[in-house]
């Protein structure tokens, strides 16, 4: 009676309802879950990408404004369009350090907890705004100062690197992956009573015989631990396969590549100095 009983009642409950709800729960959360992780990926490599173009472009800028002019005779008679040598070494010594934090932030050594409490208008930028105040000489080439340009250039990058900082540091809460894993046990434990509840197969009296069941929970443990394995990769952009740290690594280039055009400039002043 016991037997016919937990026939009637347990399986149509346990395969009608339970498992189905738990499948349901599961299935729309990993989903999601996985969705989210890889488009922060490419939302965080999207901004890297730009914050590289736009560095690129205030680098150029400072190059062609603040470095010596091509026309001399024009420079002797505009005193404002002399080069200054020391504003132009410590504007790309500030642009090397700006690529260094970005550097920092956008790799292995980031610290999400880190990156909330920080001050996000607090970065080198804003010092070379402030050592462009002195320089309104124009360009034959341009009719807009160099602050101008740099202000421009430089809302670009605040935009891009507020929206990347907000990707990295916002992520699921640690009670998200507790309600994966209990949904994924729950299924497995459903499983476990439902071929074990008559005969004993899978678990007390003929192991034996439950071959086939076996391999079944097999592949269903396979399949919950791959989906742990993907979502736990996913998780942190700059580890594992799926990671961004290729996008990254062009920020290493522009730091050596304003380190070679700083010792260039601080070369060039030795020589000038009597």
């Amino acid at each position: 009676k016991l037997l016919e009983l937990t026939q009637v009642t347990l399986t149509p409950a346990t395969n009608g309802v339970v498992v189905a709800s738990c499948a349901i729960a599961l299935g729309t959360l990993t989903s999601v879950t996985v969705s989210s992780l890889r488009q922060r990926q490419l939302v965080v490599r999207s901004c890297l990408n730009k914050e590289a173009c736009e560095i690129a472009m205030l680098q150029s800028a400072i190059n062609a404004m603040l470095g010596p002019p091509l026309n001399l005779a024009g420079a002797k008679k505009n005193k404002s369009l002399e080069w200054n040598p020391v504003m132009h070494l410590q504007a790309l010594q500030l642009l090397r350090e700006y690529c260094a934090r970005v550097l920092t932030e956008s790799s292995l050594l980031a610290d999400a907890s880190k990156l909330q409490e920080q001050c996000i208008s607090e970065t080198e930028l804003m010092g070379i705004l402030d050592a462009f105040r002195a320089s309104e000489g124009i360009r034959a080439y341009t009719v807009c100062t160099l602050r101008d340009e740099a202000t421009v250039r430089i809302a670009k990058l605040n935009d891009a690197r507020s929206e990347r900082l907000a990707y990295i540091s916002t992520g699921f809460p640690f009670f998200h992956w507790v309600i994966l894993a209990l949904l994924a046990g729950s299924i497995a434990l459903c499983f476990l009573i439902e071929v074990d509840q008559s005969e004993g197969r899978f678990l007390q009296e003929r192991p034996g015989e439950s071959i086939r069941l076996r391999i079944v929970f097999t592949l269903m443990s396979g399949a919950f631990s791959g989906l742990a394995a993907l979502c736990a990769d996913l998780n942190d952009p700059f580890r594992g396969s799926f990671n961004i740290n290729s996008s990254t690594q062009q920020f290493a280039r522009m730091v050596q590549v304003l380190g070679v055009e700083i010792d260039q400039i601080r070369s060039t002043l030795k020589r000038c100095r009597p």
